[in-house]
C-alpha cells in the first residue's frame, strides 16, 4: 500500500491539489469495514496511508471519503477517526461525502 501511494502521489506531486487517501473504511453502523487492509493491519492502515500520502506530497490536501455520512453511527465513527488522526499529528484536511 505504501509503495502504491508513494508511486502515484509522488508521480503527481505538486500537480494534484487534493487526494482521497482512504475511501469507505466504515460500514453504515460505524464499525470498520473488513477490507483486506483492515484484516492485515487493523485500523493502522489508515494512519499509514495518510502519513505516506503527506510524505509523498506535503502540499496536497488529504481527505477521507465515504458514502452515507448522514447516518449518525457512521458519521460519528468518521469524525472520531479524524479527531484521532489529528491528535496524533497525522494530517487530514477534510471528509468527503459521496452523493
Amino acid at each position: 500500500m505504501e509503495d502504491h501511494i508513494a508511486t502515484v502521489v509522488g508521480r503527481y506531486r505538486g500537480k494534484i491539489k487534493g487526494w482521497d487517501v482512504v475511501n469507505e473504511a466504515f460500514e453504515d453502523d460505524g464499525t470498520w469495514r473488513k477490507t483486506s487492509w483492515y484484516n492485515i493491519t487493523g485500523e493502522e492502515f489508515v494512519r499509514a496511508a495518510f502519513r505516506k500520502a503527506h510524505e509523498a506530497d506535503p502540499e496536497a490536501a488529504l481527505y477521507y471519503n465515504d458514502y452515507n455520512v448522514w447516518k449518525p453511527e457512521k458519521r460519528k465513527a468518521i469524525l472520531e477517526l479524524a479527531k484521532q488522526l489529528r491528535a496524533e499529528g497525522i494530517r487530514i484536511d477534510g471528509i468527503g461525502m459521496q452523493g
